[in-house]
């Protein structure tokens, strides 16, 4: 067995994003009081050890024990500084201080602990982290939105004591001791492979979530945040979208719904002009941006599983470096991203109303209004339709559906008029004024 020291100090904590999407939080003790110092060790039986994960909704998900609780479900989060669990555990670590999660939309109380030991076993050995301390808070949102029951989060403070290695090919995370192997003689291709020098979220920090180095448009430059406890994409703080030009009034964009800790919220998605991370060029992808801590200065962004699924991750802690090494010829593309001709219906009996009609799309382009009533659907009336036939013909596809409509209250009113309308992506609906 290896067993590696690393002294710190117990200040304030950061949590990364969970999901689509968690927002950066702050931990920040009530109590004035200094907390105590401690040492963690870290302990390897072997050079590597291969940990087994699941990936559900794009959140890596691991067993692990803690002190007397065993096979707890935890989410791997390099976006968190420090391990967190729910508060329904009822851990016994020794207590450290009181402390308010602040997210984008309210605040939390937590609590930091101090644990003997959190082990995660594989086939063949374990890896330790002996005397940690981490959060206790309400995750009780958080399987909610994964749709699995999650005990808790594994922050960067374990992490922090290995090379650890992300094969989302194989669903395995392999970590190494560090004193066994390291990235930092490696160079990227800058096609298939790129290298970063990572940076400390929180410098001041002995131990801290990770950033690299990026750009938005008009070459402003930006850090992003490395966090697998994000299940989307790329995330921008809105304050650093609006500053470089990034994202105006008249970018296209379309409103989602993410969840923090124990909120929900509303961003926008847009397809980024220009974007680079490190090396790679993530111009015209669809990426988040988010406002967060009412908008201030300052916010990084954050990448995300959605991205990292694209590579063989190796985030080499001790040397600070991280490797994202290509492994998918295609991107997933974002469900925002789904061909729309811009209409929502509401069924009134036998009629079909039009509710909604978003700016600039092929619908309002071609005079589609609220109010108006669907007469028919490719030449077939809506009474010759069953409601699966209705259904089908009006989702998106790459062909056209020509709609025939009225704008007066009922079908036997006069003015019918038809369209045809091809769906697109809401990304390429242009304004046609500002």
């Amino acid at each position: 067995m290896r067993r590696y020291p690393v002294t710190g100090v117990f200040g304030k904590a950061a949590l990364g994003y969970i999901l689509a999407l968690l927002l950066l939080v702050c931990c920040v003790p009530v109590c004035r009081a200094q907390p105590q110092p401690f040492i963690t060790e870290y302990e390897i039986d072997r050079d590597a050890i291969e940990i087994p994960f699941e990936y559900v909704h794009h959140e890596i998900l691991i067993h692990a024990d803690v002190d007397d609780l065993k096979g707890l479900t935890l989410i791997f989060d390099t976006g968190a500084s420090s391990p967190t669990f729910d508060s329904s555990l009822k851990l016994n670590g020794s207590h450290l201080a009181n402390n308010l999660i602040h997210e984008a939309e309210g605040q939390e109380p937590g609590e930091t602990v101090w644990l003997s030991e959190i082990k995660l076993r594989g086939p063949l050995g374990a890896v330790t982290a002996v005397n940690i301390a981490a959060l206790v808070t309400d995750l009780a949102q958080v399987g909610k939105v994964v749709g699995k029951h999650v005990d808790g989060l594994l922050g960067i403070s374990f992490t922090s004591g290995y090379v650890v290695e992300i094969d989302y090919e194989r669903q395995m995370l392999v970590f190494h001791s560090p004193r066994a192997f390291t990235i930092a003689g490696r160079a990227g291709d800058s096609s298939r492979s790129f290298m970063f020098d990572t940076k400390p979220a929180a410098p001041s920090r002995r131990v801290s979530s990770v950033m690299v180095a990026g750009k938005l448009a008009g070459e402003y430059d930006y850090d992003f945040l490395v966090d697998t406890g994000f299940g989307g994409y790329v995330s921008v703080a809105q304050a650093a979208a609006q500053q470089s030009g990034l994202f105006t009034e008249d970018t296209p964009h379309v409103t989602s719904t993410s969840f923090s800790l124990s909120h929900k919220f509303t961003s926008n998605k847009i397809r980024a002009g220009f974007l680079m991370l490190g090396d790679i060029n993530l111009s015209h992808r669809v990426v988040q941006v988010d406002v967060r801590n009412n908008d201030r200065d300052g916010q990084t962004g954050i990448v995300g599983n959605r991205l990292l699924q694209n590579y063989h991750v190796t985030l080499d802690y001790p040397r600070r470096k991280l490797l994202l090494e290509r492994v998918t010829r295609t991107e997933e593309p974002d469900e925002t991203e789904q061909p729309s001709i811009g209409i929502s219906y509401r069924s009134t009996g036998q009629a079909l109303r039009v509710e909604r009609v978003s700016p600039y799309s092929p619908a309002a382009v071609s005079g589609v209004k609220p109010g108006d009533l669907v007469v028919s659907v490719n030449s077939h009336r809506l009474a010759e339709l069953s409601r699966s036939e209705l259904v089908e013909m009006l989702k998106p596809q790459s062909g056209a559906v020509t709609l025939t409509l009225t704008r007066g209250e009922a079908e036997t009113d006069q003015g019918y008029f038809s369209v045809t309308l091809r769906a697109t992506s809401p990304y390429d609906w242009i304004p046609s004024t500002k």
